[in-house]
């Protein structure tokens, strides 16, 4: 057998029963935990060993927070993850500091995130109801305005007519949900302090009057 040690060899090895090991100046460190980066792809490791049953939040020695699947960065994942009491937001797997804004949790509440993390407290709906009798629509405190349906909105005569209008100066964010095919004349005209509008991707059709008057809309 003319296997040698490689006292020089800092990463990641193989066990020749199987298992993905911390090696450290050639040696297997169970002291350490943390994520390492092999072939191209970050590994959480517990105690030198592959975590590959971890899923959640890491803190890198750069100070960064991560999401873990199955023990590895994926670089794939968007959302909300709960830690404690708290929710951080991640943006390819990682922690978006810079993001601050409304984001729905698998739990069907919307969460209000600043510099990329949340109290935990969901946003109260201050007032509901439906219209054209198959879609809801949801004002949250957040200054936010939820539209949730399947198929096309009808339209709206004018603008009065909606029945969110006389909380219309309120509105700064509006989100179109999933499932919505059109958005119909005048669904959020006179919302003059709106400012974001997120549509949904099954919107194929937005009528040239569903924002008018809406001139502070950036997004």
């Amino acid at each position: 057998n003319n296997a040698k040690i490689k006292w020089d060899y800092n990463g990641l090895a193989y066990g020749i029963y199987g298992g993905l090991f911390y090696v450290s100046g050639g040696i297997y460190r169970t002291d350490y935990t943390g994520l390492v980066e092999y072939k191209n792809t970050w590994y959480y490791m517990v105690n030198g060993n592959f975590a590959s049953g971890y899923t959640g939040l890491v803190q890198h020695t750069n100070g960064r927070w991560y999401y873990i699947e199955n023990g590895i960065i994926t670089w794939k994942y968007n959302g909300l993850v709960k830690k404690g009491n708290e929710f951080y937001y991640m943006s390819v797997s990682e922690l978006n500091r810079n993001y601050t804004g409304l984001v729905k949790y698998s739990d069907g509440n919307y969460y209000k995130v600043v510099n990329g993390i949340s109290n935990g407290t969901p946003a109260k709906v201050i007032s509901s109801g439906t219209f054209s009798d198959r879609f809801t629509w949801k004002l949250l405190d957040a200054n936010a305005l939820i539209i949730s349906g399947k198929g096309k909105m009808s339209n709206f005569d004018e603008a009065s007519d909606t029945p969110w209008y006389g909380s219309r100066k309120k509105i700064q964010t509006v989100i179109v949900e999933d499932g919505i095919t059109s958005i119909g004349d005048y669904t959020f005209a006179d919302c003059t302090e709106l400012t974001e509008a997120r549509i949904a991707d099954s919107v194929a059709y937005i009528s040239d009057s569903a924002f008018q008057g809406c001139g502070k809309l950036k997004k």
